[in-house]
């Protein structure tokens, strides 16, 4: 999904990226192209140089089948995003033959042609994806939105008994923490809830991952700039985290973000059923917003926010929320202190659905964890890891976890702050420019912005 980035900037990514490609090959001279079995790969950009770095993974033979995990999947001429030429798109469940992999890209053989192209090995599966249209429940999910240069969102057929708006929603650089981000040009994505049962009522699904350089930033742990006092991904005494983590790989091979984002998808259809509406962070393989930006804008376009993880250890140990962590500085510091309580409902809420489910929860269903989320959520917030490595991760299996999620919601419950109506947000969303990234991206020209919308207050709705 494009985000809302200024087409008529001079000096974009892509000028940067060919920049650090001349810089790099002008460097390295001819020497790696006499190297057998070496590609080379962009590392990251180089302080506003636009330098990059690539490094040299030889790839290891391969000779298995595997198939298309996305709902569309480049494929290039060469293993690069910078010099990799993008010969076409593969959909989801599409057969490959794999000759060779690095890790993060994959030499391919499509049907039964000799020629070889390269795939991101993140997309791909050893285990044949359902179909995207596969049944989920009362409608059926048939893959992301799309989205139009002008920003007009187009959703599935199958969302359409659901939807009748949906609009891109970009950061507004006045709403409360939003200057502690690093990475958030990106959209999220609004889905007005068009049935009789709407509730009125906004839920934030996060499919956790999913931002291309996310782990070449770094952003502050808490707002205060203070030491985060449990380890994780970034370990405790560290004042800043890693701003989006790549996440883990499944034992399959299959990447974490491409998994949050099918549950993220399941989840969707399952919530517009039950008349609520939902903000999708992120609803694309990729989103240029970092885990403080996707926060922020939870806080001022959602009722609750819920992200979807899986954990990195292989041993199918069952799903469990993080809880806030039980130390007095922490829970002391805001906005933690004014919200911390609701944190931990919502996630005991949704792991007891679970239960009733009949998903595996894993010890009490919690474990404390200082995570950046949390740590600036002004909404009950909750990152629920929905299994590990070794978990089960089919589309029926994740069509379960979705019903167990929301569960909850079914069983009525309820918000203290009542919800403000996005009647004012309109269809058709043109692309924002970085001065004017705002909660919802500029109305069609002759229309203003619904003033309802912008820099409210944080709330600490009860679960």
């Amino acid at each position: 999904m494009p985000g809302c980035l200024d087409k008529k900037s001079k000096f974009g990514r892509n000028e940067f990226l060919r920049l650090g490609s001349w810089f790099w090959n002008a460097w390295e001279g001819k020497n790696m192209e006499k190297k057998k079995g070496i590609n080379r790969h962009a590392a990251g950009l180089c302080a506003g140089l636009g330098i990059l770095f690539a490094a040299a993974v030889p790839m290891t033979a391969f000779a298995d089948t595997v198939y298309v995990n996305a709902s569309k999947l480049n494929y290039r001429n060469q293993p690069s995003t910078v010099s990799g030429a993008v010969l076409g798109t593969l959909p989801r469940g599409t057969e490959l033959s794999r000759m060779k992999n690095n890790g993060e890209w994959s030499e391919v053989q499509i049907g039964g042609a000799k020629t070889t192209v390269y795939v991101a090995s993140r997309y791909l599966t050893t285990s044949k994806p359902q179909s995207s249209t596969a049944k989920t429940g009362a409608a059926t999910t048939g893959g992301t939105s799309t989205v139009a240069a002008d920003g007009t969102v187009t959703v599935p057929d199958s969302l359409k008994a659901y939807v009748d708006k949906a609009y891109q929603v970009g950061m507004d650089p006045n709403w409360k923490y939003a200057g502690m981000s690093a990475i958030n040009s990106g959209c999220a994505v609004f889905y007005h809830n068009g049935t009789a049962n709407r509730k009125n009522k906004v839920v934030a699904v996060n499919a956790g991952h999913g931002t291309s350089g996310g782990s070449k930033v770094k952003t502050f742990c808490h707002p205060d700039q203070t030491a985060k006092v449990t380890g994780g991904t970034t370990g405790a005494g560290a004042t800043k985290a890693v701003a989006v983590s790549g996440g883990m790989t499944f034992a399959d091979g299959t990447a974490e973000s491409t998994v949050t984002l099918r549950m993220a998808q399941i989840f969707l259809d399952k919530l517009l059923a039950a008349g609520y509406d939902v903000l999708m962070i992120r609803d694309g393989s990729d989103v240029q917003l970092d885990n403080v930006a996707r926060t922020v804008m939870a806080n001022n376009k959602a009722d609750c926010h819920i992200a979807l993880h899986w954990d990195s250890t292989k041993t199918d140990k069952g799903a469990f929320y993080m809880s806030v962590p039980n130390n007095a500085a922490y829970r002391a510091m805001e906005p933690v202190a004014s919200h911390w309580e609701s944190h931990n409902k919502l996630g005991s809420a949704l792991v007891g659905g679970l239960k009733q489910n009949g998903v595996k929860i894993f010890s009490s269903g919690s474990m404390e964890m200082d995570l950046t989320q949390t740590s600036y959520s002004t909404v009950p917030s909750i990152d629920i890891e929905l299994g590990d490595g070794k978990s089960a991760h089919d589309d029926a299996t994740l069509g379960k976890l979705a019903d167990g999620l929301a569960q909850r919601f079914h069983a009525g419950r309820r918000f203290s702050v009542p919800r403000r109506s996005p009647a004012g947000l309109h269809l058709s969303v043109p692309q924002c420019s970085p001065a004017e990234q705002a909660g919802s991206c500029p109305p069609p020209q002759g229309q203003s912005r619904n003033p309802l919308l912008q820099g409210l207050p944080g709330r600490s709705p009860a679960w």
